[in-house]
């Protein structure tokens, strides 16, 4: 197998730490914030028009903690303004619109903002529906009205004049609304969905809709862009060069594009063309004859993520972001000068997916989106980081060596720490998992075993046995039929496993959340229901056992202790609800007889003699580990804190 080398690069960060008091902590615990572990600039889209000033500007959304709006001036290459997008750590959204305002969508808040470059002032607009994480597009009509798509409703909304309309889903059963287009001369929105695929015609006049997309491409993900210009609708496969032409009103399908750009741009001004990229380079596509022409000039080995018409000096050009780093280029459409250039980004923290304490006595932090995993050194209170991991979905320490679950696909990583400290590939688990979000070592074996959530259009997770020594592994496909496995712990010769049903399929009110176990030397064996005691749970996010023969876990904000050898579970509430399909909660066994967790924000911790639940922090806390030092770290948002 060829090895892929990622080299730690130590940064030396002297941290500052500051003590902040616990809700309903113990005089006893001390809360203490060591730092931000992992900072990044990262682009992850934009949008770009003139001011009333006639200034060429391009509005990106940089990913933080919170994300923020910049602005730069596109020829001068300054940054002439920034804004934080409160509730946002990301955002897959923008939209310039015909007075020159910018609308931007916000992720996990669901949140609409406006801004007003004339004024460089934002406005937080507001949630634009109760049961969404994220505004995924925006579009906006003929006559000035805002709509956008959102997940996990695959949805579309309208706001106008102040106030929110939810119209509903797009199409029955499909959770994500990816994409938009409009035509105006028929008030037609295309809503590209997912998953699986579908391409919906949606006549905003009679509120009727349409399935266009052929039959041959409704196994694809999703429809990833759209976009509608000179009356042909382009849509862009998810995570394929392709982008597919149709006829905007009589929605014939014309053909394919070959593409590696998200989308194309608008009608060019001579009302001829539209531009795109392609093997690094821009293409320009004539309307009229379908010849392609590409760019003299390459565009630096990068695609590009945005697409726009700008005036400078009377002139138009063409301008777009390229990549995530902040390179863009300008085209002048008179003298076709073709230049790549780059803005400085501002270096913002990076959202904190996950952590774990590794063997090696040092916390290990995921970031989300960035691929860049921090490590905390106690010894020296530093951190360091190791750059294009991935986002680690799950850890597992056994027998000297670090196991990482990343995103996507479901990649298998190794940090061998007894012959080298490099991220190293082993396998893809393929049978289309996507997030392997929870990982075990059995004792007394050399079996790693992995639970994994699927791929957007698949239904139902598995669990992945490797055999350490064999370096061997094998897939239990829907080992819980339609369900993913999303938490694992091992005790006694058994791994015990927890379900969530939000895997791909809509079983809720139909099927609950199984626990189960089988014997951890036999991973071809049978598995075992067992008891819960909990009314119709939906999810089992996390599973740790002590040393006395005790499970624990949590289930929809539940905290429950189960004994094998009596087969009965205590349990207490900690939260009321909970968000999520697959992760909101994680638990550690601590050296002082509690056990402690995190769930929808909340750190908490039980007694395992009394079971009594003291609330630490109630809102401030996402995932929990414990380090070789007895330490109890925790996250929030892009910091790392400790309770002692």
């Amino acid at each position: 197998m060829k090895k892929s080398w990622l080299y730690i690069s130590f940064i030396c960060l002297f941290l500052i730490s500051f003590q902040v008091q616990g809700e309903s902590a113990s005089a006893a615990s001390k809360i203490t914030k060591i730092g931000k572990p992992i900072t990044n600039s990262t682009a992850i889209t934009a949008s770009s028009g003139n001011d009333a000033k006639g200034n060429a500007l391009m509005y990106v959304i940089l990913q933080g903690e919170p994300a923020q709006l910049v602005v730069f001036d596109i020829f001068k290459k300054t940054l002439v303004d920034q804004k934080v997008l409160t509730g946002s750590s990301s955002g897959w959204a923008i939209e310039t619109d015909g007075k020159g305002e910018v609308w931007i969508g916000g992720t996990p808040s669901n949140k609409l903002y406006k801004y007003n470059p004339n004024q460089k002032k934002l406005t937080d607009v507001g949630k634009a529906t109760s049961g969404s994480t994220s505004i995924h597009d925006i579009e906006v009509d003929k006559d000035g009205h805002i709509y956008g798509s959102t997940s996990y409703e695959g949805g579309l909304f309208k706001y106008s004049n102040g106030n929110f309309q939810n119209l509903g889903q797009a199409s029955k059963g499909k959770m994500i609304g990816r994409s938009l287009a409009y035509n105006p001369k028929t008030h037609t929105m295309f809503v590209g969905v997912g998953a699986n695929a579908d391409l919906i015609a949606w006549n905003l006049k009679t509120n009727e809709k349409k399935s266009i997309l052929p039959a041959k491409y409704k196994n694809i993900t999703s429809i990833y862009d759209l976009d509608q210009a000179g009356g042909v609708l382009f849509a862009k496969l998810e995570k394929q060069n392709k982008i597919l032409m149709f006829d905007a009103q009589s929605y014939k399908f014309k053909g394919e594009l070959n593409a590696k750009s998200r989308g194309v741009s608008k009608l060019s001004p001579n009302g001829k063309n539209v531009y795109f990229t392609n093997d690094y380079h821009l293409q320009k596509l004539d309307l009229q004859t379908g010849k392609i022409t590409p760019s003299k000039k390459s565009l630096s080995g990068t695609e590009a993520v945005s697409l726009d018409y700008v005036k400078q000096g009377g002139k138009p050009f063409l301008t777009g972001l390229l990549g995530n780093t902040g390179t863009f280029f300008t085209y002048d459409l008179e003298t076709e000068d073709l230049i790549v250039d780059r803005f400085t980004l501002p270096a913002l923290g990076v959202p904190i997916y996950n952590l774990a304490a590794g063997p090696d006595g040092n916390i290990y932090i995921s970031s989300y989106v960035s691929e860049k995993m921090g490590v905390y050194h106690p010894e020296n209170k530093s951190f360091s980081t190791i750059d294009r991991v991935g986002q680690v979905e799950g850890f597992a320490a056994m027998n000297g060596r670090f196991y990482l679950g990343v995103y996507p696909d479901g990649k298998i990583n190794e940090i061998n720490f007894l012959q080298n400290p490099y991220v190293q590939p082993l396998f893809t688990i393929g049978n289309g998992q996507d997030r392997p979000v929870t990982m075990t070592g059995a004792p007394g074996t050399n079996y790693l075993y992995i639970g994994t959530h699927p791929k957007n259009g698949e239904v139902g997770g598995s669990l992945t046995i490797y055999d350490t020594a064999k370096k061997t592994q094998s897939v239990r496909r829907n080992l819980v039929k339609d369900q993913s496995i999303i938490s694992l712990t091992t005790h006694q010769g058994y791994v015990y496993g927890g379900t969530s049903i939000f895997s791909g399929k809509n079983i809720e009110g139909k099927q609950n959340a199984v626990f189960f176990r089988l014997k951890s030397n036999s991973p071809t064996g049978k598995i075992e229901i067992l008891p819960l005691g909990i009314n119709k749970p939906r999810m089992i996010h996390a599973l740790t056992a002590d040393d006395k023969g005790k499970i624990y876990g949590l289930s929809d904000g539940n905290f429950f202790a189960y004994d094998p050898q009596t087969k009965k579970t205590q349990s207490v509430n900690v939260v009321k609800n909970t968000s999520g399909r697959f992760r909101n909660g994680s638990l550690v066994i601590g050296n002082d007889k509690y056990i402690y967790g995190t769930v929808e924000n909340t750190l908490f911790r039980v007694h395992s003699g009394t079971f009594k639940l003291e609330i630490l922090k109630s809102n401030g806390a996402e995932r929990i580990t414990k380090g070789m030092d007895g330490v109890i770290y925790f996250t929030f948002k892009d910091e790392l804190w400790k309770l002692e």
